[in-house]
């Protein structure tokens, strides 16, 4: 006959409350943690973006050593009030003084396609020649839009930017003789008012990531001024 003994402790489950709780404190820890992976990644890519203007920088002055001008400026875009100046091929072909022959905006890739650009005052467009200066064929650069913006400060080739004109003049004196310039995380260019001239002569409005690491602005370096000018 089999001894009898105390009777064995029944096994006890989690109550509701306790599944609230771990559920809570879970969905606490992922609110927490996803903002702060996300801006780890926008800041991953604007040190990207830094790194990149800085190569561009480095080609430039190179460029210039060896045909004592700097690259002209291509345009994308549609009309002469829309178009967008993009880096140019001829800093990387036939002389690579780039590793990359199509350094692009990181921050336009998710809206731009092939044959597409942004004009100055946001819109997305259709690629076109350039209508005041030499053609630009998209069949050579279908990504063109996607490039980083560029302007030569002494490039002619635009009737209002002629350089000799109070604006190139100006432009000069604050960027030196280029710029360069992302959209920034916001994926939009940002003009503002001329702290001087007013709105007549706006300007980029540079990115600063203590107003939030997605926040308005792009991310702007010029040749006399480095990065985060104030551009005319």
């Amino acid at each position: 006959m089999k001894a009898s003994g105390p009777p064995s402790p029944r096994r006890r489950g989690f109550t509701l409350i306790e599944l609230l709780i771990v559920v809570a404190i879970i969905a606490i820890l992922a609110a927490i943690a996803v903002p702060n992976f996300l801006e780890a990644q926008t800041r991953s890519k604007i040190s990207r973006v830094k790194s990149d203007l800085r190569t561009v920088a480095t080609a430039l002055e190179s460029y210039r050593i060896d045909w004592t001008q700097y690259p002209p400026t291509p345009f994308c875009g549609g009309g002469d009030a829309g178009v967008l100046r993009v880096l140019p091929n001829n800093i990387s072909s036939p002389v690579a003084y780039i590793s990359s022959s199509n350094l692009q905006d990181i921050f336009t890739a998710k809206t731009l396609g092939d044959f597409q650009c942004f004009t100055r005052t946001g819109a997305i467009v259709s690629y076109s020649d350039d209508p005041t200066g030499a053609p630009f064929d998209p069949d050579g650069d279908p990504n063109a839009g996607r490039r980083y913006y560029y302007q030569n400060n002494y490039d002619g080739r635009r009737v209002s930017f002629a350089p000799t004109t109070a604006l190139a003049i100006a432009a000069r004196e604050v960027q030196g003789m280029w710029i360069l310039s992302s959209l920034g995380p916001d994926e939009r260019r940002n003009l503002i008012d001329h702290p001087i001239r007013g709105a007549t002569h706006s300007v980029n409005m540079p990115y600063d990531a203590t107003n939030g690491t997605i926040s308005d602005g792009d991310i702007v370096r010029s040749q006399r001024e480095g990065e985060g000018t104030l551009a005319p």
